[in-house]
């Protein structure tokens, strides 16, 4: 099969980049980073100095050397911290007509086109401090037909709306075929649930459309409402292509 090229993938439509480098990575990366180097390097040197003097040069190295040790790994992670730091920045995925090409790794890059992707998964992990959210972290995760799983988070700007412009035209090739499955009443697997015309299946308990009266998704989970009043919970982030999904569920409830 001939490798995908660039060129195959039609014009080009957005660009979404690493995240540039901000005051932010100075403060938390490299002033720590800096200070963790400085301190060992200074202590050392004063270690040396003072038991040079008192004890000659060769208890000042035993002394003193474990500190220029630590100085020089200090250095070494630093280095490495700021190189990866630096490689996000040049990071990108752009979004082509026929799919995408996606620059994560030094080593290589991906060219994917839009049927090529199969599933898509949302994943969200909330900070909270007493109570209150304070940060939430999202990310999706691409598996494609060959098995290949990337995961697109912070590291590139705008990443809500990358996701939604990746679900945009990615959907649009999958979601008829699985319209047309459904119709046919074959089953359609989610992660942990699957659905027909007829049922929806959780952990091999088969629920008919007409005892489910509502779906909806609360605190990151999708919560499954049955005439019984036994309500179902399964964790969004388990569930790819939760959208589409959604879209069968209101079809099979109504019909």
């Amino acid at each position: 099969m001939q490798r995908l090229k660039r060129i195959d993938l039609g014009p080009l439509i957005s660009t979404y980049r690493g995240r540039p480098l901000s005051w932010r990575d100075l403060f938390l990366i490299f002033l720590p980073g800096t200070l963790a180097v400085i301190f060992p390097l200074v202590y050392g040197i004063w270690i040396n100095n003072i038991i040079s003097l008192r004890n000659g040069p060769v208890a000042a190295s035993s002394w003193s050397g474990p500190w220029f040790i630590l100085a020089a790994c200090s250095t070494l992670c630093l280095l490495l911290l700021a190189l990866i730091r630096v490689f996000h920045t040049n990071i990108y995925v752009s979004i082509f007509r026929n799919g995408l090409e996606l620059n994560l790794s030094p080593v290589k890059r991906h060219i994917i086109t839009w049927s090529d992707i199969f599933e898509i998964t949302n994943h969200s992990i909330s900070r909270h401090l007493f109570g209150h959210t304070i940060q939430t972290k999202f990310s999706i995760v691409l598996l494609s037909k060959k098995k290949k799983t990337i995961r697109l988070d912070q590291k590139i700007t705008h990443i809500t709306k990358l996701a939604y412009e990746i679900k945009k035209y990615s959907f649009q090739r999958l979601f008829p075929s699985l319209v047309n499955e459904f119709r046919n009443g074959r089953w359609l697997d989610f992660g942990p649930l699957s659905i027909n015309k007829h049922n929806i299946s959780i952990k091999q308990n088969k629920v008919p459309w007409s005892e489910v009266s509502r779906v909806y998704v609360n605190a990151g989970c999708m919560i499954i409402e049955t005439r019984d009043e036994k309500n179902i919970r399964i964790t969004t982030s388990q569930i790819p292509n939760i959208e589409l999904l959604f879209k069968l569920i209101s079809r099979g409830i109504d019909t």
